[in-house]
């Protein structure tokens, strides 16, 4: 089917008549620019259009689609070879529409799982579904586009691209998780405990300690290895080694302890409550020289780190300084850094040790 043919017909047959762009385009409910694009090749008029124009034009719609007046002997063949002319036409133009709504889809599909991502918490379920109806309208996309191919070819192109994307996404999401301490979008069923969580993601699990403290961490996992019988295990080795390293990280910089002493007596002059533990104390006693700071530090070291301590609790209290700032503070049963608190055991040779201190 010849375009730029069918237009110049159409041009003449409406000259012939002794119509404008503008009075064709009013008979027919058209636009003017709609007439000009036809007469230029551009476009061909909607199927509705063909035998309104025809009876405008004076014409057969044979002749239309031939793009010029036939003679009897020739309408026969003519209007077959239309016919073959018209059906290939048609194909080409849902080919045509079928490949851009394919891109259309993957272009939206990978904008969607993309948004996701990006503007919902991982915390938020609405992450994940989104992300992979995203995927889905991908998919769809890709099989318009390659709805040409042998189905055999097609399928496993699909399925490949598939695993592809699915790899890409849930590769994505390891790294949100590792290096932005996030939540994972892809996950399964949610464990939820009253300061740690478990997400089962298909390749690997995720586990929160320290729920809804400014010390919370998303921690990777084999999947299976971290269950509700041994959470509180691997969350207190998590906590443990966090309070190791701030004794660890300032050991050389600690210059002066000093030990407390609980009393009821409330005033002014004679006690506070302490940085970090809460209660009233006065000073009992400053130590400064660095034999006795390294030993007291060096017994704190050794502590275990127990789930509970069953540690009476002790009416004095040692605060470590870098400075004139308190980094920690503890006790004989507890260690307390900021707002929290970790529990810990001395050895009896230890706790002889910092007795010694305070006598």
């Amino acid at each position: 089917m010849n375009q730029e043919r069918i237009g110049k017909f159409i041009a003449k047959k409406r000259k012939d008549k002794k119509l404008t762009q503008s009075e064709l385009a009013e008979k027919l409910n058209v636009s003017d620019k709609t007439v000009g694009n036809w007469e230029n090749g551009r476009n061909m008029p909607d199927l509705s259009l063909f035998k309104p124009l025809c009876d405008e034009l004076g014409i057969s719609i044979n002749e239309l689609l031939s793009g010029e007046e036939i003679k009897k002997a020739d309408y026969q063949e003519k209007l077959e070879e239309n016919i073959v002319n018209t059906i290939d036409y048609s194909t080409k133009k849902i080919n045509k529409y079928g490949n851009t709504l394919g891109l259309l889809l993957v272009i939206f599909g990978l904008f969607i799982s993309m948004s996701a991502i990006m503007i919902f918490p991982s915390e938020s379920s609405w992450s994940g579904f989104y992300s992979v109806l995203g995927i889905i309208i991908f998919i769809i996309g890709i099989s318009k586009l390659t709805i040409k191919m042998k189905y055999s070819r097609r399928l496993l192109l699909i399925f490949t691209i598939f695993i592809v994307v699915v790899s890409i996404m849930l590769f994505m999401d390891y790294i949100n998780v590792k290096n932005n301490n996030q939540a994972p979008i892809f996950r399964g069923k949610v464990t939820y405990l009253d300061d740690a969580m478990i997400y089962d993601t298909p390749i690997y699990d995720v586990i929160l300690c320290e729920k809804d403290t400014i010390y919370e961490k998303y921690n990777i996992v084999e999947n299976g290895k971290i269950n509700l019988n041994n959470i509180d295990e691997y969350c207190l080795v998590n906590k443990t080694h966090r309070f190791r390293k701030i004794i660890n990280d300032n050991y050389e910089k600690i210059n002066g302890i000093r030990i407390l002493e609980m009393t009821n007596q409330v005033d002014s002059e004679h006690s506070y409550a302490t940085t970090f533990q809460k209660g009233y104390y006065e000073v009992y006693k400053d130590i400064t020289d660095e034999y006795s700071i390294k030993t007291i530090v060096q017994a704190l070291k050794r502590c275990n780190y127990p789930h509970y301590s069953t540690v009476p609790l002790y009416t004095y209290l040692f605060q470590l300084y870098v400075n004139d700032t308190v980094i920690l503070e503890f006790d004989y049963g507890n260690l307390y850094s900021e707002n929290e608190s970790i529990n810990i055991i001395f050895t009896e040779k230890d706790q002889d040790i910092l007795k010694s201190f305070i006598n």
